[in-house]
């Protein structure tokens, strides 16, 4: 039988073919050393630009938000002060976490050292919790603004108490993931950063609780939350006395986008995260269907998370595009007069 040709990502299957993600393989017997020239190089230089997409545009995104929401006094609102925490955690797991697991996954090297082996998925971590209990505080204050119309919102002094809470909780939540270490004991050339041996079973159970806190219950609280939400806009056809007001097609078109945009807050994360907490939920207790190349996927997938949350969570919105454009010009306008000032000296 003629042998077919070779694809693209055929050196990252025959690579990770039996070595259990950020493990030694399976068999324990130690690999042969990597040489890349034997190797197409074609699925590296996808999976690199891929990568490198999800970095450049989180960093524009996030750095757009939390940049326009700290300069601009009429835009920090109790909602864009939530997205501009979530959007600075994003920013974090951008810089700390994703550029090394890109490397680490496609080279199967740890040359970063001990520190950063410790740091890089407690800060992915970190990021994943904030980004959950953000959204989850975001869903609260909506139900709470848009359910009692009358009441007044939590002030901004609130806001950065919350926030200040919740940044403390997903630090101690992210603690246990800090517990990696360098490991080159069963292999001939690289250093891989793992899970210690002797921390198996403990992992395995931080999985489960990992599953539910950062996924199961801010999940199920979101759905419950902007269901009741979607429920109350669909009998009154209103928010409040304002929209009320509002003539009969305008409501209409109000309430549809207020629809498209509840479910896309929690669409977009879960989409983004389940895959890959689902994945290792399973793959922790049956090793057997781990699989590397699958795993390099679902974790470029979750990450696609960061750069999304900007369009999802502030550009489509037109509070948040109207106060950006109105700071640009006055920004403009300013650079401007600086200008007209320093040439009339």
């Amino acid at each position: 039988m003629a042998s077919r040709a070779p694809l693209p990502f055929d050196d990252l299957l025959e690579r990770f073919d039996g070595i259990p993600n950020g493990t030694v393989n399976s068999t324990g017997s130690p690999r042969q050393c990597y040489d890349p020239e034997n190797n197409l190089v074609s699925g590296w230089i996808i999976i690199l630009v891929l990568y490198i997409a999800v970095v450049i545009l989180s960093l524009l995104g996030n750095s757009v938000v939390c940049f326009s929401v700290m300069c601009n006094p009429r835009m920090r609102s109790v909602t864009n002060l939530f997205l501009a925490n979530q959007a600075l955690s994003d920013i974090f797991m951008t810089i700390l976490n994703i550029p090394f697991i890109a490397y680490f996954h496609m080279t199967r090297d740890w040359p970063f050292g001990e520190v950063m082996c410790h740091l890089v998925e407690f800060m992915k971590m970190t990021s994943v919790y904030v980004s959950t209990l953000m959204l989850t505080a975001i869903a609260l204050d909506r139900h709470q603004f848009i359910m009692h119309p009358h009441r007044p919102r939590i002030s901004k002094r609130t806001v950065v108490l919350v926030s200040s809470v919740i940044w403390a909780i997903s630090l101690l939540l992210a603690c246990p993931y800090s517990k990696l270490e360098v490991d080159l004991s069963s292999h001939q050339c690289d250093k891989i950063c793992i899970v210690p041996l002797n921390a198996q079973d403990f992992w395995k159970y931080l999985t489960i609780a990992t599953f539910v806190l950062q996924l199961l219950i801010p999940l199920t609280l979101m759905s419950v939350v902007y269901f009741r939400l979607y429920m109350m806009l669909r009998s009154r056809g209103s928010v409040g006395n304002v929209n009320a007001r509002l003539p009969r097609t305008n409501r209409r078109a109000s309430k549809q986008r207020t629809t498209v945009k509840l479910v896309l807050f929690v669409a977009t994360f879960t989409l983004c995260w389940c895959p890959i907490n689902v994945y290792l939920l399973v793959t922790n207790f049956n090793q057997s269907l781990r699989n590397s190349a699958l795993y390099m996927c679902l974790h470029w997938f979750a990450v696609c998370s960061v750069c999304l949350n900007p369009i999802a969570f502030a550009f489509l919105n037109k509070n948040f595009r109207r106060g950006l454009q109105m700071f640009c010009c006055s920004s403009r306008n300013n650079a401007n007069q600086t200008i007209s000032t320093d040439f009339s000296k």
